[in-house]
């Protein structure tokens, strides 16, 4: 298995293909995220949702989870529905 790393700073800020044109919701999105790594709701941070995507901070250690559990659907033809956000630009 390979691994996927993110920041060892302590948190990762993760990007969902998915937003309120999708019927996504700050506790959806929250949701979301604990149906596929069991961890608490408080560690699940500064969820932002947008039109056609939302954020989302999580500690590093389940976010390499997340991640995981997430890259097993682009096995299966589709595009993960979350990966790792890309820095800012300015």
């Amino acid at each position: 298995i390979r691994k996927i790393r993110v920041d060892r700073k302590g948190k990762a800020r993760l990007f969902v293909a998915k937003g309120r044109a999708d019927g996504m919701t700050i506790p959806k999105v929250v949701e979301l995220i604990l149906s596929r790594v069991r961890m608490d709701s408080r560690d699940v941070r500064d969820v932002r949702v947008y039109d056609k995507f939302s954020f989302v901070n999580v500690p590093f250690r389940e976010a390499e989870l997340i991640l995981e559990s997430f890259r097993q659907e682009k096995q299966k033809g589709k595009p993960p529905l979350v990966v790792k956000a890309k820095a800012k630009r300015d």
